[in-house]
């Protein structure tokens, strides 16, 4: 291993502190733990290549704007009832949808 050193805010430290008392364990092993889960994790730009690799997934789909449109009243029957009950307000929070507000 290596020795490194490094700065800390107060509230860092204060919570380091605090977690290394309330596990147990040294503050510098919780540390490398920490580093360890960031070095796992997933690059951040991961997120595009996932969205690229499903690009399409639907394109074969002919009923989405029935599973869309059952979605939104499913929605709606939920937001009603949950705004029926809230003693806050008696209106929806969703907002209107232009193309169900046309004739």
């Amino acid at each position: 291993m290596f020795r490194t050193q490094l700065y800390l805010t107060d509230a860092q430290r204060r919570g380091l502190k605090r977690l290394a008392r309330e596990a147990g364990r040294p503050q510098s092993a919780l540390i490398r733990e920490a580093i360890d889960r960031l070095l796992e994790a997933p690059p951040t730009s991961d997120w595009k290549v996932r969205l690229r690799q499903v690009r399409g997934l639907w394109a074969d789909r002919e009923d989405l704007d029935e599973v869309m449109e059952r979605t939104r009243r499913s929605l709606d029957r939920d937001l009603a009832a949950v705004a029926s009950t809230s003693p806050c307000s008696t209106r929806s929070s969703r907002p209107t949808d232009a193309r169900r507000a046309s004739p």
